[in-house]
């Protein structure tokens, strides 16, 4: 990651100021550094406290891409810390070199004394979209895995562009992470460019708002806690506003700290406010998984804890599942969904029996056991839910399907 951040900046002039050429000597003094280290079989930086930059080889193109984290002095790698997931906001010229370079010298807003913190990337400014969101998800299992944090106590937080990401990637993936809490932002499209009907574009790049608009996906973020920061004066405060609206459309209420007479930035107080809110949230018993909503328009995003959605009636559309389990029962509602499958948690099942399964109104009895994972399909024929048999391999599913339903973009 310091070889080709400074490779980048030769070869696509990302030095904007002559101070900028001390950037390149302190990634290659570190990338010297980190190479002997290597050859002699030492890798200090692993267990090396304070600030300190990582790599890892993304899931998408299997590029060297660079985060940084913040260990406290006080961190034993034998315990299993909190993590906080931190979005930095928009910066034009902050590239790989400008953004390694600051990992290596600076903290950031929010450094928590009992956690860990991640910086992710995500691709520099892209709002977290598409690449960028996927190395958001790739950051935070990556840290996971070499740090041992708990997976109970994920923190995504940011601030400006960095509050749009923890809006829209915490909505797509709020199953990952025991609070959200974006500072400011956005968290749709039409309202925040002021956009009149007269002037939405096509009817086609409309739908697609629909990958990326939080609002169309607020129920997943029911399933965990949402604390929203705003600053009084802030004009970003429109996307909590605009989050409210769409909690209190479906009977919910919004957590959001305004701090007073304070424009684009944290207010501390209320900042301390929010941290101690995060934390008294980590303290407390996680989610049980046994109840949720999830909403999506894409097949993009498919998949909590018990189920997996596999065909919509169309793509695009306000898609819903609303799911509960007790004493061996599932009862399930659904909203455009075609086709689905069941996978019961081998936790869940000390001894084989039956599961009951109410869907949309229709009954079917499946039987589970603790030693064989069980999973079951139900799809859609004619209105009427039916037993399926699960696809084996990508060539026995027709048609758009997770990771491969479009739009381009995405691939």
């Amino acid at each position: 990651v310091f070889l080709k951040a400074v490779r980048y900046a030769l070869d696509l002039r990302e030095f904007y100021t002559e101070k900028d050429f001390a950037k390149a000597d302190v990634l290659l003094k570190e990338a010297n550094s980190r190479i002997k280290d290597l050859v002699a079989g030492k890798h200090p930086w692993t267990t090396a406290t304070g600030l300190v930059v990582r790599g890892y080889r993304s899931t998408i193109d299997d590029s060297a891409q660079p985060y940084g984290m913040v260990i406290p002095k006080t961190f034993d790698f034998k315990q299993k810390w909190p993590l906080y997931v931190w979005l930095h906001g928009r910066g034009d010229r902050a590239t790989d070199i400008h953004f390694i370079n600051e990992r290596m010298s600076k903290p950031g807003e929010i450094t928590p004394p009992n956690a860990i913190g991640v910086h992710a990337f995500g691709r520099q400014c892209v709002g977290y979209l598409n690449a960028g969101e996927v190395d958001v998800i790739d950051v935070a299992m990556k840290a996971e895995e070499q740090y041992k944090t708990d997976p109970d106590k994920r923190v995504l937080i940011g601030f400006s562009m960095g509050g749009a990401g923890a809006w829209h990637v915490g909505a797509h993936y709020a199953h990952l992470f025991r609070v959200i809490a974006p500072g400011a932002g956005f968290a749709e499209t039409a309202q925040y460019q002021k956009l009149k009907p007269e002037d939405y574009p096509p009817w086609y790049e409309q739908k697609l708002w629909g990958q990326n608009d939080t609002p169309p996906y607020v129920r997943n973020l029911f399933n965990t806690t949402v604390i929203a920061y705003s600053g009084e004066l802030d004009r970003q405060i429109q996307a909590a506003r605009v989050m409210e609206e769409a909690f209190q459309a479906e009977g919910k209420t919004l957590t959001h700290l305004i701090g007073p007479k304070t424009e684009h930035k944290y207010e501390p107080q209320t900042k301390a406010e929010l941290l101690k809110r995060i934390d008294s949230a980590l303290n407390s018993p996680p989610p049980s998984g046994d109840k949720f909503s999830f909403q999506t328009r894409t097949l993009r995003y498919t998949n909590p804890e018990w189920i997996q959605i596999w065909r919509l009636d169309e793509h695009w559309k306000d898609t819903r599942v609303d799911f509960s389990y007790s004493d061996g029962k599932v009862q399930i509602s659904t909203k455009n969904v075609a086709e689905l499958s069941i996978h019961p948690p081998a936790r869940k099942f000390t001894k084989v029996q039956e599961l009951v399964v109410a869907i949309d109104g229709q009954n079917f009895k499946f039987t589970t056991s603790p030693e064989i994972p069980v999973g079951f399909s139900l799809g859609k024929r004619d209105g009427a839910w039916q037993t399926v048999a699960a696809a084996k391999t990508v060539g026995e599913i027709s048609g758009k399907r997770h990771l491969l339903q479009g739009p381009i973009d995405d691939a």
